[in-house]
């Protein structure tokens, strides 16, 4: 790739995967909500309810950014964004994992370990 296909591949990455992360964060907000009014958000349906977020969105993220770095370049070097781009994104949904799965469980974290919440159980 050249610089100009570096940078467009780089700015196409970033902007998809910004937009990936603010519609998820959006539908496990609404996902809370939802489980809350139901009297339900510490439970394992709100954590397969996430999980099912994660999947929609990392599929579309995968599928919208091969073919947005593919529009540009398809060689080793477009490639290496793309995996990098990934694994971040991958990371990312791993951490909120981790994070829902506190949540529902009424565990908090507290000075690097867990702790139940004794306002959840």
């Amino acid at each position: 790739m050249n610089a100009e296909q570096r940078t467009q591949v780089r700015r196409n990455l970033e902007y998809r995967s910004a937009t990936a992360k603010r519609e998820f964060e959006e539908r496990r907000a609404a996902t809370y909500a939802d489980h809350s009014a139901k009297g339900c958000l510490q439970s394992g349906g709100t954590i397969r309810a996430v999980i099912r977020i994660m999947e929609e969105i990392g599929a579309a993220f995968l599928t919208e950014s091969i073919e947005q770095v593919s529009a540009v370049a398809q060689d080793v070097e477009a490639f290496a964004s793309l995996q990098a781009g990934f694994e971040d994104f991958w990371n990312l949904l791993a951490s909120e994992l981790a994070s829902t799965i506190n949540m529902a469980s009424g565990r908090h974290v507290t000075d690097d370990s867990y702790a139940r919440c004794p306002t959840c159980w």
